[in-house]
C-alpha cells in the first residue's frame, strides 16, 4: 500500500489517507480481504499519530470499505470490490490528460475537488 500525504496541504491529513486507501480500494490495487496495516504500524511509517490513522480508518470503515474484527486485522470489505471497468477507463483517461497538460496528481485532486464542491 503506497500512501503519501501533505502536511502543507489544506486538505487535512487523515481526510488525504482516507481518500487514497479509498481509491486503492476502489481501483482493485487492495483486494477484497487484503489486511491494512495495523493503525500503530501505519502511524509509525507515516510519522502520523495513531489518532489520525484511527480516525481514516473509522470514516473508510462507516463508508463499508473496511472492517476490523477482534482478532483478525482491519481488512478490505467484500462489498468494496472495485469500481467497474468505465470509471477505471475514465480515471485513467483523466490521470493521462492530466500529464499531458503537465499537471501532477495532486494538481488532478485538487480540480476534482473544486468541481465537487
Amino acid at each position: 500500500m503506497l500512501i503519501t500525504v501533505d502536511v502543507t496541504s489544506p486538505v487535512p491529513v487523515f481526510e488525504q489517507l482516507r481518500e487514497q486507501i479509498a481509491a486503492q480500494i476502489m481501483l482493485g490495487a487492495l483486494p477484497v480481504g487484503e489486511r491494512l496495516p495495523p493503525i500503530r504500524q501505519l502511524a509509525s511509517d507515516l510519522a502520523l499519530s495513531p489518532g489520525t490513522v484511527a480516525r481514516s480508518y473509522a470514516a473508510l470503515e462507516a463508508e463499508g470499505l473496511i472492517v476490523t474484527m477482534r482478532g483478525q486485522g482491519t481488512r478490505v470489505a467484500a462489498q468494496a470490490g472495485p469500481v467497474d471497468t468505465g470509471i477505471n477507463a475514465a480515471a485513467e483517461a483523466y490521470l493521462e490528460a492530466g500529464r499531458h497538460a503537465g499537471l501532477n496528481l495532486k494538481e488532478l485532486i485538487a480540480l476534482l475537488r473544486a468541481r465537487h464542491g
